[in-house]
């Protein structure tokens, strides 16, 4: 949820260490790393910011609907009217000296379950340009939904994507916090329903 641009490393055989920032009316920005630094830092505070009003008035105004649906049209009409949204689509980060990067770029893209509208065009240009695609399952999230539920969502994206490739690896993160929370049979289970997928 944190990842809310898509981020481009690229080896700088030149060492000109120009970070290209791309803004969703086309404009590119060029700038040196530690402006661009400070350019996405001011960017996430001001999200952060917007964040904390924009919960704050929700509390507030939710007291007051009755219905689910009321609740849901007072936030959607919230969030447009509160939430920050950062014009920066993808930015390109000049990276030294790095073999692995000598022959391909990494991309670092939102999760294609997150609600950004914005970069959804750029997140399946990405999705089928790339040769291979390593994709993160949230175990803990995984562990939480039963085998058929977890395997229909993740479908369903796929499916905003144009459907599966044969290029992906999955990639199931948080799995000492699933052991914590469950022991080994929590483990297994979210493996069991991961190689499913």
């Amino acid at each position: 949820p944190k990842t809310w641009k898509i981020d481009v490393y690229y080896l700088d055989e030149k060492n000109e260490q120009n970070v290209i920032i791309k803004l969703n009316d086309g404009q590119i920005l060029n700038m040196s790393n530690e402006d661009a630094h400070k350019f996405i830092e001011n960017e996430e505070k001001l999200t952060d910011k917007h964040k904390k009003e924009y919960n704050n008035i929700k509390n507030e105004e939710l007291k007051k609907c009755k219905t689910k649906k009321e609740r849901d049209e007072m936030q959607e009409k919230l969030k447009k009217e509160y939430l920050y949204k950062s014009k920066v689509v993808e930015i390109r980060w000049p990276v030294k000296q790095n073999k692995f990067l000598k022959n391909i770029l990494l991309v670092d893209t939102p999760g294609i379950s997150q609600n950004l509208l914005y970069l959804q065009n750029s997140i399946k240009d990405y999705y089928f340009k790339a040769d291979g695609v390593i994709w993160m399952l949230d175990g803990l999230t995984i562990a939480s939904k039963n085998n058929n539920e977890m395997i229909k969502e993740l479908e369903s994206y796929l499916g905003d994507l144009g459907g599966l490739n044969d290029n992906i690896i999955g990639v199931v993160n948080k799995i000492d916090k699933v052991y914590a929370n469950g022991g080994k049979e929590a483990v297994d289970a979210v493996m069991a329903i991961s190689l499913n997928i």
